[in-house]
């Protein structure tokens, strides 16, 4: 048979205080209902807490913009920009990017920048692709061959893209089918509505020694790699440039000298000479683009030449 036990009434007694205590401890609005309850000897029922209204942000609220993540080497596809103001002659373009978050660039000197600002005339906005290069704090683009039209709502290239029919060999053919993805999702090719002749004869940054004045050499086509040249590097102070200075390989005259484009490289360049008397001689590899009548070097590669055949 079950036994049932019932609670020690001293025991309940005795601990009641103690909860009561706990209780007003716990929570100030119950020791305020505590003291209104002592004083008067009625109940009181406590008023219940309003909650906060939640406030919405407003829409013009000021925020941080956000920090360039840009890094070297990273490439930018079809990112929206315009020209900024630029003088005659200058080989490095601004470009003002669309897109928040994106800082403002600055275009290398190539074939493409030349069919950009000749675009840019007509076109305010266009699409750019490219590889990043970091040089002095500064924020520099290589142009990809590519240029686009952004696709706008109400133009052609912004309807449905048509279906491809199996039948019609012109639709066969991977280039009309990559076309027109192309222009589906990205905008009009405008890079071949324009023509850039490249240069047959390039003007050289400084006069070589014994020729006073500017003068013409040929031009080398955009696109060459140097591989494992040896020279100089100078710092031109009226061009505000750093110039490499070709040796000559006993076979003939030395190629004509060169404008060296900023990059990590070019910060090697430049250290490697430091604290040194002479100028030390490089060896050096790059690419060659054309602008505006001029040849430059992107490098890719130095090396500090070391002639153990002195020793």
């Amino acid at each position: 048979m079950a036994t049932c036990h019932r609670p020690n009434l001293f025991i309940v007694m005795a601990a009641a205080p103690l909860a009561w205590a706990a209780f007003v401890i716990a929570t100030p609005a119950a020791a305020a209902f505590a003291a209104a309850a002592a004083a008067s000897g009625a109940p009181v029922t406590p008023a219940p807490q309003q909650a906060m209204p939640r406030q919405p942000m407003p829409a013009n609220a000021p925020h941080a913009p956000a920090a360039p993540q840009l890094k070297n080497g990273q490439r930018l596809k079809n990112i929206a920009v315009k020209l900024g103001r630029f003088r005659r002659g200058a080989i490095y373009v601004p470009l003002i990017p669309r897109r928040a978050g994106i800082p403002r660039l600055l275009a290398l000197p190539n074939l493409t920048l030349e069919k950009l600002i000749l675009l840019a005339q007509k076109h305010p906005e266009l699409l750019i692709s490219g590889r990043i290069t970091v040089y002095s704090g500064a924020y520099y683009i290589l142009l990809a061959h590519n240029i686009y039209l952004p696709a706008r709502a109400g133009m052609k290239t912004a309807a449905p893209m048509g279906t491809i029919n199996r039948k019609r060999a012109s639709h066969q053919k991977p280039q009309a089918i990559m076309s027109k993805l192309l222009v589906h999702t990205i905008g009009t090719p405008a890079s071949e509505s324009v023509t850039v002749k490249p240069a047959t004869k390039v003007t050289v940054p400084i006069s070589v020694v014994g020729e006073p004045g500017p003068h013409l050499a040929t031009a080398i086509p955009e696109g060459t790699y140097l591989w494992n040249r040896m020279g100089r590097i100078i710092f031109s102070p009226t061009r505000k440039q750093w110039i490499f200075i070709f040796d000559t390989d006993g076979r003939g005259a030395p190629d004509p000298p060169i404008v060296v484009l900023p990059s990590p490289i070019l910060s090697q360049m430049q250290s490697l000479g430091a604290g040194q008397r002479t100028q030390p001689v490089l060896r050096i590899s790059g690419v060659i683009t054309q602008f505006d009548g001029q040849n430059f070097l992107v490098p890719t590669y130095v090396q500090l030449y070391h002639n153990l055949g002195r020793f």
